[in-house]
């Protein structure tokens, strides 16, 4: 029995092009990449699951990688051709979704990565684009992280919201609240919230990347 699950998750630019394009063989990109990849052997990914989405995009296909045991991932960035143009190591891939950046700059998604740890789970939200031939992360930031030294009780749970601005996306703001567990509760739903300070992203045309705004 295999000890890892693994899950792909892939943007193709629009349904058109997916059809005019040559279908990547994975699998072999995977053989061939897997210590970029960030996993020990060629044949780690042989039973691969892969889900397609459809999205108005660039000329590429990204594709996400989440793999278990322990958690861990990839994005990789495909030409039409097949060929594998970037690969960046990153936490388990859990989602996908196409984004734009202010000035069409290149193409860009965010993503929901998986990072677990001794008593902790988290999920970051990560935005990612692609220029001049590789995978640059634009922004990082917490969506949901669990904490606790036992289950449901001493513990903290931050969770996150994202609003990019509606038009153009110049701006991202997040804003947070943390769930507080006490200590020996008898009902693991006791607990106090606590609002967190609000933050914006503002979108650097420089360092073409999310910085705190000024």
């Amino acid at each position: 029995m295999r000890l890892f699950n693994v899950l792909l998750f892939i943007i193709i630019c629009s349904e058109a092009y997916a059809q005019d394009c040559k279908q990547p063989d994975f699998r072999a990109t995977f053989k061939e990449k897997y210590q970029e990849i960030g996993v020990s052997a060629p044949d780690f990914l042989e039973d691969a699951n892969i889900v397609i989405n459809n999205s108005s995009s660039h000329k590429i296909k990204w594709v996400g990688l989440y793999s278990e045991g322990p958690v861990s991932g990839a994005i990789l960035v495909y030409s039409c051709s097949g060929e594998v143009l970037s690969v960046q190591q990153t936490g388990g891939i859990k989602s996908i979704e196409y984004f734009h950046i202010p000035g069409d700059v290149g193409p860009a998604i965010s993503v929901e990565e998986v990072i677990t740890g001794t008593g902790s789970y988290r999920i970051k939200k990560c935005y990612y684009t692609f220029i001049d031939g590789k995978i640059l992360k634009i922004l990082d930031h917490t969506e949901m992280e669990r904490s606790f030294v036992i289950p449901s009780e001493n513990g903290t749970m931050d969770s996150f919201e994202f609003l990019p601005s509606k038009h153009d996306n110049e701006q991202i703001v997040v804003e947070g609240v943390r769930k507080i567990y006490p200590v020996n509760s008898s009902d693991p739903k006791t607990f106090r919230v606590e609002k967190l300070k609000t933050e914006a992203y503002c979108w650097g045309i420089e360092k073409r990347e999310y910085l705190i705004c000024k």
